[in-house]
């Protein structure tokens, strides 16, 4: 599943909270489909300590697992070239 995260910061706090959102429209540069709004600790902390803010993960987080039947499914293709060693995106599709 694949969603879109926009951080929502307060100046007159520290809070920091993440809309999530079905779509991102690329044309525009704005994000559409809003499905839920979580705090920075519920978002975070259902990742495991192995990953880091910023990466795409394997593993399941919780506040995504609540809304994942409202996600796309995309299919990600990778090919290895052997001549550099390293893979590279072949296709890119919605299910």
């Amino acid at each position: 599943c694949t969603c879109f995260v926009d951080a929502e910061f307060y100046e007159n706090s520290i809070d920091i909270y993440f809309n999530i959102y079905k779509d991102f429209n690329f044309d525009n540069n704005t994000f559409e489909n809003f499905l839920v709004k979580t705090s920075k600790n519920n978002f975070i902390n259902s990742f495991s300590e192995k990953n880091s803010i910023g990466t795409i993960s394997l593993n399941t987080n919780s506040e995504i697992s609540k809304i994942a039947d409202k996600l796309n499914t995309y299919v990600y293709t990778f090919e290895f070239d052997n001549d550099i060693g390293e893979y590279f995106l072949t296709s890119f599709k919605q299910l």
